[in-house]
């Protein structure tokens, strides 16, 4: 029985009896003497009779091993079906060496049969029980020839149908104790009180006493611990005596590589090992991981027979070194080391940049794509497929092909080309958007290009002796206007008869420059470029034409249709408008009044006929013959310079 538990009724410590009295007990001839007080009377008729009867344990099982105390017998002979004959119990040393017994028996016939019950006891605890018929007869008292009966034990745990060893398949350190417990059940339902008795397969190397104690040898082995109850059913378990453990040391699984979060192919593998240098079972390892974040799959792994422990391990979410170590109690302990790398690349971790969040027109930028597991850590080799893209804003531009540069980054070209407010910078990879953050990309006008800018003038025709403003608007070669100065701008003209001065460029620092131009000579149109820096425009010029300014009378020429008119005859004065710079006048609207002064010839002068055209005339009538006299005329109460002369005949 367990050192813990007791059977019911009984001590859990149980005096012990030598093996010897046991023996002797359940071997020594039990004699019942029957007697009647009359005599026989024939054949058939009661009479004395004796009996001897030898108790058999049906298990074979060592009794003494037990720690059983038995201390009665209990005998009944009863008379089919109920007539009980003999009742009596014998108390008894347990240590006596023989038992004999005489009991009175009334026959009423010879032979006779009757039943025969026979109990073992420990106090009042029934232990051993059995029953049997048996013939008595009329004779002599006969010890050779006996009623064996068989003795099932019935005491506490009878009839359990298994027991169970613990721990099982169990180390014990050399020189050491292990105390052993069992458990028992009936038909998988528990039981509580029940006796077993101890042993080893060695029991002169590993002794075990009564309570499961178990004492180690000094020296290396490995047993059987074992159990068994008072009716055979047994139990085993091995037990292995170990040295103390001197060292563990890392066997094999280090300096291994793998991807972030997953477990490395290879577990990790020490041995346990003592003085002898022979590996050591049963100790218990504990696994740890130190940085890198990893785990293990059992903090706990117990060395085999070999001494090895080994166990699976997983990286943590960071890249870089892992480290692990395996110890054991009061040992230095094994270290390992691992490296983790990047998971698969995933849009949702990976960021895009650029070289620059500004860009000229024309100009390129780079577009970066950093390539990021799940847990944001940076990928060092390609293989991903990776298009980036533009979105919203007004600036526009051009995204030359990704380049995979092999280390975890890729690369394209953004070529400016209209300018605006920004545009957003995205990517796809593996066909999925990037979600991070996204960076913007703002394009500005380029250098200013001849070939992309625009001169234009105030007007398309000035007056002789007026000004118009030529204008140039600074743009890039996409057609962008510049909002800046800084070039050398010289305006020019060319083709057409009409002339004209231009004045000094002005740079106004805004991506405009103006000059002057001053018409002179009226004409067909000319036309206006630019020099940009030395490189002539080339969009589509205006042009200026140049015409007639202002009557002057400085210019306007007076004539006379003939030199002489006979009196009382007439000639036509004309004066042809002109412009100060003698650029003949198209158009009327001015007062123009012709005079005559000096001489003796004497005229009338009629009124002056606009005719629209820039010609203006009157009739000079002849009235008295004399000299000539000079005729000229005043434009808008301006006198000309230019004069005629008309001699009245």
């Amino acid at each position: 029985m367990s050192e813990s538990e007791s059977p019911a009724g009984h001590s859990a410590r149980l005096r012990q009896p030598g093996r010897r009295s046991l023996a002797a007990l359940l071997s020594v001839a039990v004699l019942a003497t029957c007697t009647s007080d009359r005599a026989p009377t024939g054949p058939g008729a009661g009479g004395r009779g004796y009996l001897a009867i030898r108790p058999v344990l049906a298990s074979p099982a060592s009794l003494a091993a037990f720690g059983f105390t038995i201390d009665s017998l209990r005998v009944a002979v009863i008379r089919p079906a109920t007539d009980t004959v003999v009742d009596t119990t014998v108390y008894f040393d347990p240590n006596s060496a023989t038992l004999r017994l005489a009991l009175s028996v009334p026959l009423n016939s010879s032979p006779e049969t009757f039943f025969l019950l026979l109990q073992l006891r420990a106090g009042t605890q029934v232990l051993f029980s059995g029953v049997d018929t048996t013939q008595v007869s009329v004779g002599a008292p006969d010890t050779s020839s006996s009623a064996s009966v068989s003795l099932k034990y019935v005491g506490p745990g009878a009839g359990l149908t298994s027991i169970r060893i613990a721990p099982r398949d169990s180390v014990v350190t050399l020189l050491s104790t292990k105390t052993f417990r069992v458990s028992a059940d009936s038909n998988g339902k528990a039981i509580s009180s029940f006796y077993v008795s101890w042993s080893t397969s060695d029991t002169l190397t590993a002794p075990i006493d009564s309570l499961g104690v178990l004492h180690a040898p000094a020296a290396r082995a490995s047993m059987f611990v074992r159990a068994v109850t008072p009716d055979g059913v047994k139990d085993s378990t091995r037990v292995t005596f170990i040295p103390v453990p001197t060292a563990v040391a890392a066997f094999s699984g280090g300096g291994q590589t793998g991807a972030v979060t997953t477990r490395l192919p290879l577990p990790l593998r020490v041995q346990v090992t003592a003085a002898d240098l022979l590996g050591v079972k049963g100790v218990p390892v504990r696994f740890q991981a130190l940085t890198g974040g990893g785990s293990v799959r059992d903090s706990v792994v117990i060395t085999d027979s070999l001494g090895f422990a080994e166990d699976s391990v997983s990286l943590g979410t960071v890249t870089g070194a892992a480290t692990f170590q395996a110890s054991v109690t009061g040992l230095t302990p094994a270290p390992f080391t691992a490296t983790a790398t990047a998971g698969a690349i995933s849009a949702a971790q990976s960021v895009v940049s650029v070289s620059a969040p500004t860009l000229a027109s024309g100009a390129a930028a780079t577009l970066t794509l950093q390539a990021k597991d799940a847990f944001g850590n940076n990928l060092t080799s390609g293989g991903a497929i990776v298009v980036f893209t533009s979105s919203g804003g007004t600036s526009t531009g051009s995204i030359g092909s990704t380049t995979d540069n092999g280390n975890g980054s890729y690369t394209a070209a953004f070529t400016g080309i209209v300018a605006g407010t920004a545009t957003t910078i995205g990517a796809t990879v593996n066909g999925a958007a990037v979600t991070t953050t996204l960076p913007t990309l703002a394009v500005t006008a380029g250098g200013i290009s001849a070939a992309g800018s625009i001169v234009s003038v105030s007007s398309a025709t000035v007056a002789s002796g007026g000004s118009i403003t030529l204008t140039l608007q600074a743009k890039d070669a996409a057609g962008n206007t510049v909002t800046t100065g800084g070039a050398t701008v010289l305006f020019s003209r060319s083709g057409g008869t009409s002339t004209g001065t231009i004045g000094a460029t002005t740079d106004h620092a805004d991506g405009t420059y103006t000059a002057t131009f001053t018409g002179n000579v009226a004409g067909t149109a000319t036309t206006v470029g630019a020099t940009i820096n030395g490189a002539a425009v080339t969009t589509a010029l205006p042009t200026v034409t140049v015409t007639a300014g202002a009557i002057s009378a400085a210019t306007s020429l007076v004539t006379t249709s003939s030199g002489t008119v006979a009196a009382g005859a007439g000639a036509t004065l004309t004066l042809q408008a002109k412009d100060a710079t003698g650029n003949t006048l198209t158009t009327g609207g001015a007062t123009v009044v012709f005079t005559a002064a000096g001489g003796t010839s004497v005229g009338t002068i009629g009124a002056t006929t606009d005719h629209g055209d820039g010609t203006y005339s009157a009739t000079f009538t002849g009235v008295t013959a004399g000299t000539a006299t000079t005729v000229r005329a005043t434009v808008n109460g301006v006198a000309t310079t230019s004069t005629t002369a008309i001699t009245v005949v």
